[in-house]
């Protein structure tokens, strides 16, 4: 009776925080997309668009929906796949198919406004979908390694479907890590080039401070003041 009531209050907590979270912030993007969008809209439209700006800030306008993509991931990779045949190889099945396709919409889309941002998410997204292949693989592993199978196979079996654990292990860990490298190194020269470009610009600095003069755009009011 304990486990059912707790169950209960679990799937209201389920609803409220994952689902009703990335509902809530799907809403108010839809509402305020005009003024994400064009910039422009009504008084109302105008503050919530500032307002809920961390959820689109970081990528470009297009793609300023990203934020409850990367919702949706999280919540099946990490809450409702936990309920789906929990241990079995259909589990990390559908969580593979699940990592790739993300990572296909992801490559197309270049969300971010920061290209380095996208290299980075990308390697990211990457490493994940290795995971979870070599995890299928690991079962396979696992099951061709029962002695009631390995006896039960010829030797010409033994040797084309028998894989070793360690040399997975290895593939997984140096595939991961060249991703992460050639992230790595490709925003390495992105800060290179933005450094540069940046030297060769004409900018002011404060004389006390040594610090770069950010001008402001002038908005109408301010324009008008000024003639």
């Amino acid at each position: 009776p304990e486990h059912a009531g707790a169950l209960s209050l679990v799937w209201v907590a389920v609803f409220a925080y994952p689902v009703g979270l990335m509902a809530l912030n799907a809403i108010l993007l839809y509402v305020a997309h005009g003024a994400i969008i064009d910039g422009k809209g009504s008084a109302f439209e105008m503050r919530l668009a500032r307002s809920i700006s961390f959820l689109y800030k970081e990528y470009d306008v297009t793609c300023f929906w990203w934020e409850i993509a990367e919702m949706l991931r999280k919540f099946m990779l990490v809450g409702l796949f936990v309920t789906i045949e929990p241990g079995s190889i259909t589990q990390i099945v559908m969580a593979t198919i699940i990592t790739a396709v993300y990572l296909l919409v992801q490559l197309n889309a270049k969300p971010f406004k920061n290209p380095a941002d996208d290299f980075l998410a990308a390697s990211a997204s990457f490493a994940l979908l290795m995971l979870f292949f070599c995890s299928v693989i690991y079962k396979y592993i696992a099951l061709t390694d029962t002695q009631a199978i390995f006896d039960k196979m010829s030797r010409e079996q033994q040797d084309d479907y028998g894989v070793s654990g360690v040399l997975l292990s290895g593939v997984l860990f140096l595939s991961v890590l060249s991703g992460v490298g050639v992230a790595a190194a490709i925003v390495l020269l992105e800060f290179v080039i933005e450094s540069r470009k940046l030297a060769k610009l004409r900018r002011l600095k404060y004389a006390a401070s040594s610090k770069w003069v950010e001008c402001k755009r002038l908005t109408k009011a301010d324009a008008a003041t000024h003639e």
